[in-house]
C-alpha cells in the first residue's frame, strides 16, 4: 500500500501516459526511441565534447552488424581521457518516465529488459570479445585505435539517481548528472535551500569509484554535509 504521491512522481506517471499514448498513435516511427535517441546521440555527445579543454575527447560509437560473428554489442559513444590515457565505450540508457521511486521499483528495475540488454548485451558482449578480429578490425579503423584491455573500461550511463558508482563484472553503472560532476571534478549537494558546489584538486577518474567516494565524503568544504547525509539514510533503510 502506497502513501500520497508526491506531485514529482505523479507528473513522471502522466507523461510516461502521455508518451504512450503518441506512440500508439503513430505508425512506422518509434516515438519514445527517437526521445532516447535525442537524449543519447545530441545532448550527451554534445556536452561530454565541451570538455575537450579538461582533456577530454569524445569519438562516435559503433554496433554489430547483422551478418557480424559477434552479434549483439552496440556503444553508443567512446569517451577518452587523454590525462590518464584511459578510454571509456559507454552505453546510454536514458528513461524519460516511470522512473523508479519506491523501493519494490527499484527492485524490479535490475530486470528491466533494457537495462538487461544495455549491461549484458550490448556491454558485457564487447567486453569479452574485444581482441576478436572482426571487433579489432572496426576499432583499429577509428580515432580510439590504440584502446585495449589495459586501458579501456566499460560504462552503463543512465538517468537512475541511485544506481551509481557501482561495479559489476567490470561494467561501471552511472546516473548521468553524477558522472559528468565527476569528469569535472565537481561535488554539488542541492538543499531545500541552497545548492552547494565544490572543485576537487584529486584525480576524479569513472574506473576507481571507491577513490570518488573517499574523496567525497573526505572534502574539506563539503564532506561533513556528506557524511552527515549518509548516517540520516542508514539510520533511515540500513539499520
Amino acid at each position: 500500500i502506497r502513501g500520497s504521491l508526491c506531485f514529482k512522481y505523479g507528473i513522471r506517471q502522466f507523461a510516461g501516459q502521455v508518451i504512450e499514448l503518441k506512440q500508439n498513435s503513430i505508425r512506422g516511427r518509434n516515438f519514445k526511441g527517437d526521445l532516447g535517441l535525442a537524449f543519447e546521440e545530441d545532448y550527451i555527445f554534445n556536452y561530454l565534447r565541451q570538455l575537450r579543454p579538461l582533456g577530454y575527447k569524445t569519438y562516435r560509437g559503433f554496433k554489430a552488424k547483422k551478418d557480424d560473428v559477434i552479434k549483439g554489442y552496440d556503444i553508443d559513444l567512446v569517451l577518452y581521457d587523454e590525462n590518464h590515457d584511459t578510454y571509456y565505450f559507454i552505453q546510454v540508457k536514458f528513461r524519460f518516465s516511470s522512473l523508479p521511486t519506491y523501493f519494490t521499483e527499484e527492485s524490479k528495475f535490475f530486470n528491466d529488459k533494457e537495462i538487461k540488454k544495455g549491461y549484458i548485451t550490448q556491454l558485457l558482449t564487447l567486453k569479452e570479445n574485444f581482441y576478436h578480429p572482426s571487433i579489432q578490425d572496426k576499432i583499429k579503423s577509428t580515432e580510439y585505435k590504440d584502446a585495449n584491455l589495459n586501458n579501456s573500461h566499460f560504462i552503463l550511463l543512465h538517468n537512475i539517481p541511485y544506481l551509481n558508482l557501482v561495479e559489476h563484472k567490470g561494467i561501471f553503472f552511472y546516473e548521468w548528472n553524477l558522472f559528468r560532476n565527476i569528469l569535472k571534478k565537481k561535488i554539488t549537494i542541492n538543499t531545500i535551500n541552497s545548492t552547494y558546489e565544490e572543485f576537487l584538486t584529486c584525480p576524479m577518474k569513472p574506473n576507481e569509484p571507491q577513490k570518488i567516494i573517499d574523496a567525497y565524503f573526505n572534502s574539506k568544504t563539503l564532506g561533513a554535509e556528506l557524511n552527515s547525509q549518509y548516517e540520516l539514510f542508514r539510520n533511515a533503510f540500513c539499520a
